[in-house]
């Protein structure tokens, strides 16, 4: 399982994925490695086992929201994504396709102005941002 995990590490390190988003994978890895090694002897990935460790690791009410615990959900699914795949992929959000609210128009449409204007990017590099 370690050896997975460490796999998974990769592939996010090999996608510049920054050092914060690192760390709370890894957190979260490493309580399911855990979890994984009390559970059974079995040392491979399974869903199932996965659905287990969320049940048992939800938030809990007072609980300290900066906790470990709040990633657990999308951690997991990157990590399913990797045994599935083999590989992981950076989401990628089709910004022309995206519907942006009302009230945050003027906001892009300023901060787009910004970043031409007084940072003279290209059109191609504010589309990215």
């Amino acid at each position: 399982m370690q050896q997975f995990v460490a796999g998974a590490v990769g592939e996010l390190e090999g996608l510049h994925y920054s050092r914060r988003t690192l760390d709370r994978y890894r957190a979260v890895w490493r309580h399911f490695v855990e979890f994984c090694h009390d559970m059974s002897q079995v040392d491979q990935y399974s869903e199932e086992r996965a659905k287990q460790f969320c049940a048992a690791n939800q938030m809990r009410e007072g609980e300290c929201p900066n906790s470990w615990k709040r990633h657990i959900v999308f951690a997991l699914k990157v990590l399913e994504d990797f045994a599935r795949d083999g590989h992981i992929e950076r989401p990628v959000t089709d910004m022309q396709k995206l519907q942006v609210p009302a009230l945050m128009s003027a906001t892009l449409r300023s901060y787009e102005l910004y970043c031409r204007d007084r940072r003279h990017l290209r059109p191609s590099s504010i589309r990215v941002r």
